[in-house]
């Protein structure tokens, strides 16, 4: 008889338990539906490969050209131009000081010209006098 009682009760419990668990889900759905979304959430951005500014991937035509034809974008633009043209010029520079002290050391030594080709392959180079003429043009490029 006592574990009758004890079931009856038992039972009464775990369908109280499982009301207060179905009260509970429906609660955090409506508390979930009243909360608004984030804004990152709401819509979907893309990084602007020259800028680095967000731009939203569903924004309208008008939106983007006022974009690309921002002051920001285009300063950014006019930056790697700028940057590219002086890394080129930086290297040209550097490769004519490099073969003027090669050219200096020549006749100051009086190296043959088969000893000098040997010099010119032994010597380290810095990097930046090794970029051959294309690495520049790529240089060049980055800012396009």
């Amino acid at each position: 008889m006592l574990g009758g009682v004890l079931r009856n009760d038992l039972n009464c419990l775990f369908s109280q338990v499982e009301e207060i668990r179905k009260k509970k889900a429906l609660a955090e759905q409506e508390y979930r539906n009243s909360m608004p979304a984030s804004s990152y959430q709401q819509q979907k951005l893309r990084v602007c490969e020259v800028c680095s500014a967000y731009l939203g991937i569903h924004d309208n035509d008008r939106r983007l050209a006022d974009h690309f034809g921002g002051k920001l974008h285009l300063g950014f633009i006019k930056i790697r131009e700028k940057l590219a043209a002086l890394l080129v010029r930086i290297i040209f520079t550097l490769r004519v000081i490099f073969n003027s002290e090669l050219q200096h050391d020549f006749h100051k030594t009086s190296y043959s010209s088969r000893t000098l080709t040997s010099v010119r392959r032994n010597e380290e180079k810095p990097d930046c006098v090794r970029m051959e003429a294309a690495e520049a043009a790529d240089l060049a490029a980055l800012g396009a």
